[in-house]
């Protein structure tokens, strides 16, 4: 039997995808305690835009960058999605959505993951090595207007200030 080249959290569980046939299944089922405590935090970040403020996911769902600091609304889990690319779990255990397909603000109020919950992150080394930007389903990039103190959108076809985001390990 080969070695799964994917693994994705289900719950407790851990998916695997396997080289042949690209068929998943369960391959291990991870202690919960172990999952929260450190698998869970070892994908936690805060998203910062160039203004040097934080995104926060608000209990209505809407993200919004206007926070001075960090604190657990905006604290983030990154999850390897299963259509390939990012998914951001909030700390309400929603997952943030590019509504209708990124025409609408950004939300985070999903309890799985699809293709408007999947973003790819782009790398920028110019910027340092934890700078990104963040493109959703629509191949546009999520855009901080002002570079915060609005609702993020994922309306931008290029990457300037507004769409660089620092992603903070914690």
């Amino acid at each position: 039997m080969q070695k799964p080249i994917r693994f994705y959290p289900l719950g407790h569980m851990l998916w695997g995808i396997y080289p042949e046939k690209g068929r998943g299944r369960v391959i291990m089922d991870i202690n919960p305690y172990y999952y929260q405590n450190y698998y869970q935090r070892a994908n936690q970040v805060a998203i910062r835009t160039t203004n040097g403020v934080y995104v926060s996911a608000e209990t209505s769902g809407q993200l919004v960058a206007n926070r001075g600091r960090i604190g657990p609304w905006e604290t983030f889990t990154l999850v390897s999605s299963p259509l390939g690319g990012t998914a951001f779990r909030s700390y309400h255990g929603l997952y943030i959505c590019a509504e209708s397909a990124g025409a609408d603000a950004l939300v985070a109020n999903r309890n799985w993951i699809g293709p408007w919950e999947t973003f790819s992150l782009i790398p920028l080394p110019e910027k340092g090595p934890n700078y990104y930007a963040i493109k959703a389903v629509n191949g546009n990039f999520v855009s901080a207007e002002a570079g915060g103190g609005t609702q993020l959108k994922a309306n931008r076809g290029w990457v300037g200030p507004w769409e660089t985001f620092e992603l903070v390990p914690l």
